[in-house]
């Protein structure tokens, strides 16, 4: 590679341990945002057996959690993504239903599925309209996962009632360290797909394009090739 560029960057990802500092982060029940993927790789899998699983957001993490829940068992998987072109890739990647939050009735297309009770809910999409969802859509005794990140400054609505009354769990993450090999391990053992998470390679000369349209930002992510 030395001989054939200028130079060389190497990307390996996050594999330190960065907390915020917030109160309750070591508590039981705070997941590190890799430590499932650790887990599986390490074929420790999480019991979703026989449940109806809802992923909100359709990026990288969320078709990634969206695989994960398949391999844990789950009966039913929907994914509520806006962008088509992601839920083609939810759907070819295991999504039982993909559902676009913002032209339909989610929770009218969930019935129809056949998804009464949703007993896992993982948000993805970091936002605190879509976290007030998964607390909403969770169905009695059901989970929530707050897998996306918000902005420091940013809050959620929370009825503290509803929580009681459908006995929910919720549940966030952070980053934590040495996770690196063993998600890498779970991806060469094949059982997850990460090449059909790829929205499309590109040249150098492409670049600039998708950086500054963000419509082709949102179809997902993009492989730089310099001699494309």
């Amino acid at each position: 590679l030395k001989q054939q560029y200028d130079s060389l960057y190497l990307s390996i990802g996050a594999h330190t341990d960065k907390k915020t500092g917030i109160e309750g982060e070591d508590s039981l029940g705070v997941v590190s945002a890799v430590e499932l993927l650790r887990h599986i790789g390490d074929d420790e899998m999480p019991d979703c057996a026989g449940q109806n699983v809802v992923v909100i957001g359709g990026g990288m993490i969320g078709l990634l959690m969206l695989q994960l829940a398949k391999l844990a068992g789950a009966a039913q998987v929907a994914l509520l993504e806006p962008v088509e072109k992601k839920r083609d890739m939810g759907k070819k990647l295991g999504a039982d239903i993909c559902i676009d939050p913002l032209h339909e009735d989610v929770k009218g297309r969930l019935q129809k599925a056949g998804m009464t009770w949703i007993q896992t809910v993982i948000e993805c999409a970091g936002l605190p309209a879509t976290m007030e969802q998964a607390i909403d859509l969770a169905g009695n005794k059901g989970t929530v996962m707050m897998f996306g990140l918000t902005k420091p400054e940013e809050q959620i609505l929370v009825k503290p009632y509803d929580i009681f009354r459908k006995e929910l769990t919720l549940k966030a993450s952070y980053i934590n360290p040495l996770t690196q090999a063993r998600a890498l391990k779970l991806i060469d053992s094949g059982r997850l797909d990460v090449e059909s998470m790829v929205c499309r390679t590109i040249g150098l000369s492409e670049l600039s394009d998708v950086l500054g349209d963000a419509g082709l930002r949102a179809q997902g992510k993009y492989i730089v090739v310099p001699e494309k």
